[in-house]
């Protein structure tokens, strides 16, 4: 009888997907990317239009509504406006649709749900360590089950009064053909790729580089990504672009395209990182990675097996790992075919999607 019952809750299943769309990060890749698997089994998916050209791209084919998410900067009057638009835009929706599940990918769009019908669930991903006790207490009061993106994401919320059911569930991904491109010069290419904001650590990889460099060794650094803050961004090219073995690279439309430029990707983030979901795309491509030792990273990486670990914020400890790597080019295929084997057997999207839809059926059953 259970199973007849879940069997009716799948083939029923309408799901939309929110997120604000305002930027491209790896949250929005992530939920981007759960849609697909969902679409691809037939389920009605619908995402929010997205304006991002990027994202865009990352997202064709899916369905997306008529209206936006919000705008970009809560301190314009404009935000406020478009958040109570949002949430009739929202409600009206998810009646119209008869929406079954509505998947939360930030706390903004969790409020967005405020006049739903209590048969619609709300399942939010979290992808944060630093939350207000505000958006806490939105988290609290409007999801009907939580994934966290790590155990140390699970371990956070816990900590901070959070009671409902909290899973841990990593990023999933779809199997991409080998974008990684021979290194034919024999110069390790060490890269950093993401959004480039202070606490993802561009400054510290950098420093690591000056101090590799100084030292003799021969090798590239690739900073790859666009900047959120522009003058963060002035300020690293004033001080590092002048030497010749540093790269400043942007986004591509086809983002994977940027994993031909490296043989090592470097996490170098000064905050706990959630996740760190650009180190499971590196290894889907046969390319370990260098990151440090605690929250996501450490989750992902085992030490000296799929990459290396190094001490939080400093910039030595990092010049170590990537001397290591140069001073024994041999690891880092070795490295790079466990990272593979790591991403297949823990990170392929049938595996997440599977859990997810697993999540679905109990909330909606409960």
């Amino acid at each position: 009888m259970i199973g007849s019952k879940n069997t009716e809750v799948k083939k029923c299943l309408n799901i939309l997907f929110l997120d604000h769309f305002n930027r491209h990060g790896g949250a929005q890749e992530y939920i981007i990317d759960v849609a697909r698997y969902f679409s691809k089994r037939k389920k009605n998916c619908y995402l929010p239009k997205i304006n991002i050209q990027t994202l865009h791209c990352a997202a064709e084919g899916l369905n997306q509504t008529n209206f936006s998410i919000l705008s970009k900067s809560y301190k314009s009057v404009v935000f406020y406006i478009k958040f109570v638009v949002n949430i009739f835009q929202v409600n009206f929706f998810i009646r119209r649709k008869e929406i079954s599940i509505v998947h939360c990918n930030s706390i903004p769009v969790l409020f967005l749900t405020l006049l739903k019908p209590n048969s619609t669930k709300n399942i939010f991903t979290c992808h944060d360590v630093s939350l207000s006790k505000i958006r806490l207490m939105v988290v609290e009061r409007f999801s009907d089950y939580v994934i966290s993106v790590s155990n140390y994401v699970k371990f956070y919320l816990y900590k901070n009064g959070i009671s409902q059911n909290i899973e841990t569930i990593y990023n999933g991904f779809y199997a991409i053909p080998s974008q990684s491109s021979k290194n034919k010069k024999g110069v390790l290419r060490f890269g950093i790729i993401g959004r480039i904001i202070p606490w993802k650590g561009h400054n510290l990889f950098l420093e690591a580089a000056n101090i590799v460099l100084s030292k003799g060794f021969l090798a590239k650094f690739f900073v790859i990504g666009e900047a959120e803050e522009k003058t963060y961004l002035k300020e690293l090219k004033l001080k590092y672009d002048r030497n010749y073995a540093i790269i400043f690279l942007p986004f591509k439309k086809q983002k994977y395209q940027l994993f031909r430029n490296i043989d090592v990707l470097v996490n170098a983030s000064i905050s706990p990182e959630p996740f760190g979901r650009t180190i499971v795309e590196a290894a889907m491509f046969g390319i370990p990675s260098i990151a440090p030792n605690i929250a996501g990273p450490s989750e992902i990486i085992e030490d000296g097996i799929t990459g290396l670990l190094f001490d939080t914020g400093d910039a030595i400890a990092l010049s170590n790992s990537i001397i290591r790597m140069i001073r024994d080019k041999s690891t880092i295929p070795k490295f790079g075919l466990a990272a593979k084997k790591n991403y297949n057997e823990r990170f392929n999207i049938d595996l997440i999607g599977t859990r997810i839809e697993d999540i679905y059926d109990k909330t909606l059953n409960q």
